[in-house]
């Protein structure tokens, strides 16, 4: 029975911390759907590139 009341409260838990940050994560899932042009990608490159040298 006592383990059966853990489980609950873990799942309580992670419930309450999705919950919490549900907002930031739709933030970020909506940025990931995003498409990304190629002309951003050969910049971000080129500035990878000089950061090297």
């Amino acid at each position: 029975m006592s383990s059966k009341c853990i489980v609950v409260l873990f799942a309580i838990y992670d419930w309450m911390t999705n919950k919490k940050s549900e907002d930031s994560r739709k933030e970020r899932f909506v940025e990931a759907q995003n498409s990304v042009n190629f002309k951003e990608i050969i910049t971000k490159l080129n500035k990878n590139q000089e950061d090297k040298k």
